[in-house]
């Protein structure tokens, strides 16, 4: 985009002038993008070109782990089958993010976790971050598709009901700064790690979960596993760095729920948030963000962590083999459990099974 000739509109977004638009207000992307769906990237509505969709898992994906036939569980119990999830974008748009986006991760996921760590090492983690933001943001944008009541009886309210879309603004402005040529300074982002992931016979190779209160999300493909806060300014990874130093090892599937389930938490429980903007000094555009001095959470409720662990790991928990696991499914309820650690406080490895 040509960020030379620029204009602001009265909805407060920026545009160029051929009408592209580098900065979505945030009434604008809550209009154009998230109520009347249009392309997420550039905003274009069906009626204004050409529109081939994007699946909200990427192809390669689908092809790569069998998931086409594959279904995803919807907040509202349904299941729908990822060959068919996918949100509104234009073929252009698609298309360009193909190559900018999809084929250098396709590459490097590949390449399993030690390319992933060398790459990121060398390059920084903005890819792998811009890839899962886009997953997360396609996801709920999905959801105002999708029926809350199956049963039309008790009314027509989408999936997405009580969403409040200004909760994405900032997550939509990072994820597409590919597109608009923002650059995006390290504090706009939020926290972002990425683990080994324990592979065996029995465990899936993929697994998708997040948790849009907490604006967070985990994918793991293979041995690799991303995990991120979208809107904390890397606070939740910060105040919870002394607790995951001591994983020292490959983490398997429930473990890396675990992560997720904290960093959501955490998340949620800061005392001050940063503060997110972009600005167009000397008229480039810049994604900033006005972070606290020191991160701080409010005091501590272990029944909160114990219902977001919960619902991080409660599908694992249901096909565990275990004489207590009624004992086991209340401690994770009240947040006094951990299936990373043992009783001494070292990292179990490769293991399904809980901590006593």
């Amino acid at each position: 985009m040509d960020h030379r000739l620029i204009v602001r509109t009265k909805d407060g977004s920026v545009e160029t002038t051929n009408g592209e638009v580098i900065y979505f207000s945030a009434e604008r992307f809550r209009r154009d993008i998230c109520e009347r769906g249009g392309c997420f990237l550039c905003g274009r509505q069906r009626e204004d070109g050409d529109f081939n969709d994007e699946h909200i898992l990427p192809r390669w994906l689908l092809t790569e782990y069998d998931l086409f036939d594959k279904t995803i569980n919807l907040p509202n119990r349904t299941r729908f089958s990822y060959g068919r999830y996918k949100i509104t974008c234009c073929s252009a748009c698609n298309a360009l993010l193909g190559k900018k986006i999809e084929a250098p991760v396709s590459q490097l996921l590949r390449n399993g976790y030690e390319a992933v760590a060398d790459h990121i090492q060398s390059e920084g983690t903005q890819l792998l971050y811009t890839w899962l933001s886009l997953i997360f943001l396609k996801t709920h944008l999905r959801d105002q598709f999708f029926r809350y009541h199956l049963d039309l009886r008790h009314g027509d309210d989408q999936l997405s009901r009580d969403y409040d879309w200004a909760d994405f603004h900032h997550t939509h402005a990072v994820a597409r700064a590919f597109f608009s040529g923002c650059s995006v300074e390290q504090e706009a982002l939020g926290s972002f790690c990425v683990f080994p992931a324990a592979t065996a016979p029995h465990y899936e190779h993929f697994d998708y979960h997040d948790l849009f209160l907490a604006q967070s999300a985990l994918l793991r493909v293979g041995d690799v596993a991303l995990l991120a806060v979208f809107d904390d300014g890397f606070a939740a990874l910060s105040h919870r760095q002394t607790f995951l130093s001591r994983i020292d090892g490959s983490l398997s599937p429930v473990q890396l729920r675990e992560v997720l389930a904290h960093l959501a938490y955490t998340n949620l429980k800061l005392a001050e948030r940063p503060r997110f903007y972009t600005d167009f000094r000397s008229r480039r555009c810049t994604i900033r963000a006005d972070r606290p001095r020191c991160v701080e959470i409010t005091e501590h409720e272990p029944e909160m962590l114990g219902q977001i662990f919960h619902a991080c790991v409660g599908h694992f928990l249901d096909h565990m083999l275990n004489s207590d696991l009624d004992e086991i499914r209340a401690n994770v309820r009240a947040g006094r459990y951990t299936f990373l650690y043992d009783a001494n406080g070292q990292f179990i490895r490769n293991s399904l099974d809980p901590a006593p």
